[in-house]
């Protein structure tokens, strides 16, 4: 918040007298200090909102004015940005810093609170919060919004309440950069499945609940091949691994995913430029 031509942080003066807006006691700033909260510091308030997101709905975000926090009371939102996505259920909540572009979908029809303010420079990237009681969550986004009605009066009050928000996700924050993450759990159930016939990337996404098309660009973009072709990679290496260790080829065919041998047969050579029985001969 601007004061006196001055931004202000909550931990420049630790002799200030904060009140906690909670529980109308006194809160000193050391005190919030204890919260060891040096990621995120708040220096302007800004608008709070709750808002419905409908089942489906996608919700482009371009140069986001301010930081902000948003809870998801009930349903499942998903947030994608450039160097990952962040799954967000009922009871967690995103960090979101000031500039930041991204996408939202909605996977189950969802209540949210958005929480903005302006953070300090070299605030943290996206991150996944953790989890917050939702009542816990409406007290203070009541608090927020009644507070904000007056600003310049409840400046320390505000600062209060927004730390208090803060610090009740401090243990749980986890930076957005998890499309590594994302892209070798689908290879491990790439691994792991390899005798599914019906394995295909939109049971793959399902399953690491992510969208489709999201776990289709990041493959391409961290392995530079379509996870279809990944897929059939790996098909086809194990399968030819295992009829080198004397495996037939009608077992080969169904521990590769291939309900029929003559469909597999094809598959092999065109992989590999020969078939399943001249490899056996080899």
């Amino acid at each position: 918040m601007q004061r006196n031509g001055k931004t202000d942080t909550l931990f420049s003066n630790i002799d200030t007298i904060l009140t906690n807006a909670s529980d109308g006691g006194i809160l000193m700033a050391r005190e919030v200090i204890s919260l060891r909260i040096p990621k995120i510091q708040v220096c302007k308030s800004e608008h709070v909102l709750r808002t419905q997101t409908p089942l489906n709905r996608e919700i482009i975000i371009q140069n986001r004015y301010s930081s902000g926090i948003i809870i998801v009371l009930s349903g499942h939102l998903e947030f994608l940005f450039e160097n990952g996505c962040i799954p967000c259920k009922a009871s967690q909540a995103v960090w979101v810093p000031q500039g930041e572009s991204y996408r939202i979908l909605c996977h189950q029809a969802a209540e949210s609170l958005v929480i903005n303010f302006h953070a300090v420079a070299q605030a943290p990237p996206p991150s996944l919060l953790g989890s917050i009681d939702p009542s816990k969550a409406e007290a203070m986004f009541r608090q927020l919004n009644m507070l904000l009605l007056k600003t310049e009066e409840n400046y320390y009050r505000l600062m209060a309440v927004y730390y208090e928000l803060l610090g009740a996700f401090e243990e749980g924050m986890v930076a957005v950069d998890t499309a590594e993450r994302h892209v070798t759990d689908a290879e491990t159930l790439i691994l792991a499945q390899l005798s599914h016939p019906q394995l295909s990337c939109a049971g793959i996404a399902e399953q690491l609940n992510l969208s489709e098309v999201y776990l289709r660009k990041l493959f391409v973009k961290r392995r530079g091949m379509p996870i279809s072709k990944y897929l059939l990679k790996m098909r086809m290496t194990h399968a030819q691994r295992l009829i080198l260790e004397g495996y037939s080829i009608s077992n080969t065919a169904q521990e590769v995913g291939y309900c029929d041998i003559y469909q597999f047969s094809r598959a092999y050579k065109n992989y590999f430029g020969f078939s399943p029985s001249k490899q056996i001969r080899k």
